[in-house]
């Protein structure tokens, strides 16, 4: 499984077009993403740097 850091994260996120200020709506398996030290803070962590203080975070928070 490939290892996936949050610096590569923002830049593949950097490289589909999403800057600093955007609106993302996040729904994903991180499993797909690779291997995430840190797992979902990870994540979590390099969309915040990525967007800054003024982009939105949206996640799904139903449960079934």
């Amino acid at each position: 499984m490939t290892l996936v850091t949050g610096d590569q994260i923002v830049s593949d996120l950097e490289a589909l077009g999403l800057r600093s200020g955007s609106v993302v709506l996040a729904h994903c398996s991180l499993s797909a993403l690779g291997q995430v030290p840190g797992g979902e803070q990870t994540l979590l962590l390099a969309l915040r740097r990525l967007l800054g203080p003024r982009g939105t975070i949206v996640v799904q928070t139903q449960s079934w």
